[in-house]
């Protein structure tokens, strides 16, 4: 990814790739003055959508916030 930052236009980004259900998202991080922003399949995105999206690939894989496996009743 090839960006600046859009607060201080500095070069030196920290950039985290993960994929989530099918969709890619991204976390970019200005080294410089610390402004972070997602994008989500290549566009820009709120954390708001980054969190509904992680909570459904959590529920839609019976995982629950600590990672294990959800009981099921016997």
């Amino acid at each position: 990814m090839d960006a600046l930052c859009p607060v201080c236009r500095e070069k030196e980004l920290v950039i985290i790739e993960l994929g989530v259900g099918d969709h890619e998202l991204v976390l970019v991080s200005c080294a410089a003055c610390g402004s972070r922003w997602w994008r989500r399949d290549g566009f820009e995105t709120q954390v708001a959508e980054v969190v509904e999206l992680a909570a459904t690939a959590a529920r839609s894989t019976g995982r629950r916030k600590s990672g294990r496996p959800t009981k099921t009743a016997s």
